[in-house]
């Protein structure tokens, strides 16, 4: 092991709250914004996890 953790997330969340826009997982890129919106701190994309795969609108393209 050579320290810089590429084999993936260190600490991923569920697959179903990944980030719908690039797939980030590691839970200290994804930011809450508030009790319902989670940002990606690699693409910037605003989103509710979970909600991405059964509603439309899936993701809010405002940075907050």
């Amino acid at each position: 092991m050579n320290g810089n953790h590429d084999e993936g997330p260190v600490d991923p969340v569920a697959q179903e709250d990944a980030c719908p826009n690039c797939g980030e997982r590691e839970s200290d890129e994804l930011v809450w914004l508030d009790d319902e919106r989670v940002e990606c701190q690699r693409c910037r994309t605003v989103y509710r996890p979970g909600a991405h795969a059964s509603e439309d609108g899936q993701t809010d393209a405002s940075s907050a």
